[in-house]
């Protein structure tokens, strides 16, 4: 999380595909992942994880809110 918050996304992102990879019924770790992929501007591999995310964890509002967010960038409802 340091390196994202640092703004060094490119180097978290793998380290967040590691963590949900060992971590796979825990949405926080899909959560991170899908943020940085849509801060990077990944947007259709942003949208997916954040998907995956409120599947897998339905009552985290991060999720919700990037994942309508994005929704709304690409004109979907």
């Amino acid at each position: 999380m340091a390196l994202h918050r640092a703004g060094r996304r490119a180097e978290a992102e793998p380290l967040y595909r590691q963590s949900a990879a060992a971590h796979p019924t825990d949405g926080r770790y899909l959560f991170l992942l899908g943020l940085c992929l849509l801060e990077q501007g990944k947007l259709e591999e942003g949208r997916k994880t954040m998907a995956d995310t409120v599947r897998l964890a339905p009552r985290h509002a991060g999720a919700h809110y990037a994942l309508g967010r994005v929704l709304a960038q690409q004109g979907e409802d």
